[in-house]
């Protein structure tokens, strides 16, 4: 489902959808079988709009999902999450751009989690030489698996804590023949915090 309307000072964008899945696996060298069953749904409602040299970004994500495997020790749960964020894109001035966000995520499985960005872009020389630089923080969540598997192969931890982030970059681009090449370069780095990662020992 996608619907969209344009009024005077801002624009609203919805998005829906319901998916519903059935999966069946055989293994004939172990004699085995998992049955896979997935239904979700989820809501994404988009709003943004320009008011003097600010352009603002908000929304709202909702999803919904309940999942079924025999495999990896019969993980039959579910997880309603809900996620709320705004963006600030702040024309300073013709050359020199401020972005900043702001997120919330709420997950029933194991909680909350805020995070943020802010980034510039600033236009050293138009259409030749264009530098960015952004810093920001960052969680990935657990999956299913990773929190109620339970089989001789995998066991999961349904007390983990969602993977966090501390991360930033730099870069620049360069613009030849009317900007039709460009050659870009970043440096990236991110620290983590409670890895999720698995352990054969």
């Amino acid at each position: 489902v996608f619907a969209k309307g344009a009024f005077e000072d801002f624009n609203l964008r919805l998005i829906g959808g319901v998916q519903d899945r059935e999966f069946v696996s055989l293994d004939p060298t172990f004699d085995s079988r998992t049955d896979i069953e997935n239904s979700r749904w989820v809501l994404d409602l988009q709003a943004d709009g320009t008011w003097g040299n600010h352009t603002l970004v908000s929304g709202v994500n909702l999803d919904q999902s309940e999942n079924f495997s025999s495999g990896f020790g019969a993980i039959d749960e579910s997880q309603t999450y809900v996620g709320v964020f705004l963006e600030d894109i702040w024309e300073v001035t013709e050359s020199f751009t401020l972005i900043s966000g702001l997120r919330w995520d709420d997950f029933d499985t194991f909680g909350s989690e805020v995070t943020w960005k802010t980034g510039a872009v600033y236009s050293v020389i138009d259409d030749i030489l264009v530098l960015r630089g952004n810093l920001g923080t960052g969680f990935r969540a657990p999956s299913f698996i990773d929190l109620y598997a339970d089989s001789s192969f995998f066991v999961g931890n349904p007390d983990l804590d969602p993977e966090k982030s501390l991360g930033w970059d730099l870069g620049f681009s360069l613009y030849a023949l009317e900007s039709k090449l460009e050659f870009s370069a970043a440096y990236f780095r991110n620290e983590l915090e409670d890895l999720i990662t698995s352990d054969f020992s």
